[in-house]
């Protein structure tokens, strides 16, 4: 779609989803029959539903393939490592967008971050999602969505404000636009101890450019350094990703990156999270240090945080 006088073109690579499975009417045949469709496609993209443990073998597989030889294993507890994955996946959600008078609506996802900042918790998701304040002022967020068609123990969150923002990618192989809106929720007292328990800490000094060729990669045990991500692909409930940062990839710490982790519609937003092989246990501890924004691209947080910290002096010179 088009917008006039707006800028808007909704492009077919971008991830952004138009669908809502949430609010499932029970007995719905044609809810039903779309959500289950939607499943079949998120599962054969490789996606996994959090709530299903058949992910922790699946990732158990993937550290394993990652390794050169067994001693890089020595001392990980696998169990360790699923809490922290699920820890890690707990800072992601569902972000919203009603239908405006010149947007349709759409879903698609965005991750909690920590610390809280002068004008509240702030998720950081994509521009081609939530493009201004009109658009914030029709946004919600959810967390704990992770059975599909219900909204039992979820949290709600409406936004207030875009407090930092760069503008979507015109094309693939843009590189001059960072696509990303970080959305200040509206939250009171009795939702600190719930939002601070879920926030990741905003990592804008994460680098995985040490291990992003092949000889520093043998030297850290490892044939690719594994990547995850969580998002909420084409309104559904909570999936998660795993993938490969390749050793061929382009060296950070440019902004933009390829990746290889299965995503869809709705996986806009979503978080790259990487466990940085250092010594001692290689992957208990994962850190967010990537965007997601199409197919096979990603932002790096180090070239957000600049543009962050820009916005938010200029707010507190008003």
């Amino acid at each position: 779609m088009l917008c006039e006088g707006d800028g808007w073109i909704t492009c077919h690579c971008e991830e952004e989803a138009d669908e809502y499975f949430i609010e499932a009417v029970n007995g719905d045949e044609d809810s039903m029959r779309k959500i289950e469709e939607a499943k079949q496609e998120v599962s054969s993209a490789g996606m996994l539903l959090v709530s299903d443990p058949g992910w922790k073998r699946l990732l158990k597989e993937k550290l394993i393939e990652a390794c050169k030889d067994k001693n890089t294993l020595k001392g990980e507890k696998f169990e360790d490592i699923f809490k922290e994955v699920e820890k890690a996946g707990k800072a992601t959600c569902l972000v919203r967008r009603r239908g405006s008078s010149y947007r349709n609506g759409g879903t698609g996802t965005g991750l909690l971050m920590f610390p809280k900042s002068p004008y509240g918790w702030l998720t950081i998701t994509n521009n081609h999602l939530i493009k201004n304040d009109e658009e914030a002022k029709l946004a919600e967020v959810i967390f704990d969505f992770e059975v599909d068609g219900s909204k039992e123990g979820t949290k709600i969150f409406q936004v207030s404000r875009v407090v930092s923002k760069d503008f979507r990618t015109d094309h693939p192989e843009d590189v001059t636009h960072l696509d990303f809106s970080i959305l200040a929720l509206k939250s009171s007292g009795e939702d600190e101890a719930y939002l601070e328990e879920r926030a990741v800490m905003f990592e804008e000094t994460a680098r995985v450019n040490a291990c992003s060729n092949n000889e520093l990669l043998g030297a850290c045990g490892l044939t690719f350094l594994p990547l995850i991500a969580f998002s909420h692909p084409r309104g559904l409930a909570k999936r998660l990703s795993i993938g490969k940062y390749p050793s061929n990839t382009e060296k950070y710490p440019i902004a933009h990156i390829k990746h290889q982790l299965p995503t869809t519609k709705g996986s806009s937003g979503a978080n790259l999270l990487f466990s940085f092989p250092d010594s001692g246990p290689k992957f208990r501890h994962w850190l967010a240090a990537f965007l997601h924004y199409r197919h096979g691209r990603a932002v790096a947080w180090q070239a957000i945080g600049p543009k962050l910290r820009e916005d938010f002096s200029s707010l507190g010179a008003r």
